[in-house]
């Protein structure tokens, strides 16, 4: 008798592909779409891939029925536990869930992986049925991009300009727009640039690639339509590699009113170091008494970067302020207040006490010292924020 019987399904229904394709004619979510290009890109072969993990099964009974060989799938929103979506049976997976996805209209809430599950339903020669037996899994995520709506799924380096864009969104303030000509607005124009501003303001959007300036304009949008329109048009040549170059973004607002035209231009630039070997610098202070461990920590972020829009920023000649952590305060005195020489995307320079000391992504800087039968622990590091 055999260790495992099959008796599941090894041939694939028919499924309508019809405008489920991603990257050529997908009607659905377009963060979705994004993940699936992932999934198709992953090398994994989905239908071996359940077929190899029931060769791993040793311990089960002889003559345990294995009925279905099937992927659950989960999908990631801002909760940090994946939400089941639907299961599919291994022979028709992945084109089963790209068909049922590209019906799903976009949504508000924020779409950023997928977990896909692989799994089987098994009976026991004891009639007991175990209707998920989990044999592995496989997650895939969208970048780390996200500061509530909207979302960009793409390349980092896109929605980090994305970034930068939706927090500069000025353009709606009539203070902002040229007015040098020569005199101030009365009521009146002041009034119809106000209307304007929020009704009839045009973007031309250019893109500047390898660090040149825009030559051309990539796309004109009304500012109502801002930004979504623009990380819709991004992704959609982003999708096809169109973007790897771009390095800024270059947005001039004009007003149309019925007195006269205002303007206003904005250049959103990556760093010349980017992409970063750190973005953030974080502070741990940790104290231990007799059998008890305690840790606070802090993070300051390097301007320029994803976590600049978390955390405070650090600058030059400024102080880590370790007397800003809640831990116990003679503690925190124990350290004294390092000083940030200097940073760049590869070190930090701190001065502390009589010493400079070089900080890298793979050489924190750690000082330990005591007090009242108690031990504190001070660690600088510099990490990719998480």
């Amino acid at each position: 008798m055999e260790l495992i019987i099959r008796e599941y399904r090894t041939t694939p229904s028919k499924t309508d592909l019809t405008g489920a394709c991603p990257g050529i004619d997908w009607k659905g979510d377009k963060r979705l779409e994004q993940i699936l290009l992932m999934v198709q890109k992953s090398d994994t072969d989905w239908q071996a891939l359940p077929e190899e993990g029931l060769e791993k099964f040793k311990n089960v009974p002889e003559g345990t029925r294995v009925t279905r060989l099937f992927y659950r799938v989960f999908i990631y929103t801002v909760d940090p536990d994946p939400e089941v979506f639907a299961t599919y049976d291994h022979c028709d997976f992945p084109d089963a869930m790209a068909r049922q996805m590209a019906d799903l209209e976009p949504t508000d809430e924020t779409i950023s992986g997928l977990f896909i599950q692989a799994c089987c339903s098994i009976v026991y020669p004891n009639g007991y049925e175990d209707e998920c037996y989990v044999m592995t899994g496989k997650t895939f995520k969208l970048s780390k991009y996200h500061t509530g709506d909207p979302f960009y799924p793409g390349s980092p380096h896109i929605a980090l300009l994305l970034l930068m864009a939706k927090e500069k969104e000025e353009w709606n303030n009539p203070s902002n727009y040229d007015l040098s000509d020569g005199y101030p607005l009365n009521l009146t124009e002041q009034a119809s640039l106000f209307r304007g501003s929020h009704f009839a303001t045009r973007l031309a959007i250019s893109l500047g690639r390898n660090r040149q300036k825009a030559t051309s304009v990539y796309c004109t949008i009304d500012a109502k339509d801002f930004p979504q329109r623009l990380i819709d048009q991004l992704a959609d040549d982003d999708t096809k590699g169109l973007l790897n170059d771009v390095t800024s973004i270059d947005i001039d607002a004009t007003v149309e009113t019925s007195i006269r035209t205002f303007q206003r231009s904005y250049t959103f630039s990556l760093t010349d170091d980017y992409p970063p070997k750190w973005d953030v610098c974080k502070v741990s202070l940790r104290w231990q008494a007799d059998r008890n461990m305690f840790e606070e920590s802090i993070c300051y972020a390097r301007p320029g970067t994803f976590a600049a829009f978390k955390y405070q920023n650090i600058y030059s000649l400024h102080p880590i302020r370790i007397d800003d952590m809640p831990v116990p305060e003679r503690g925190a005195r124990l350290f004294g207040i390092p000083q940030i020489l200097w940073y760049d995307g590869e070190s930090m320079t701190i001065s502390y006490g009589e010493r400079n000391i070089t900080i890298t992504p793979g050489k924190p800087f750690e000082v330990s010292k005591g007090i009242d039968y108690a031990t504190f622990y001070l660690t600088i590091s510099l990490q990719i924020d998480n």
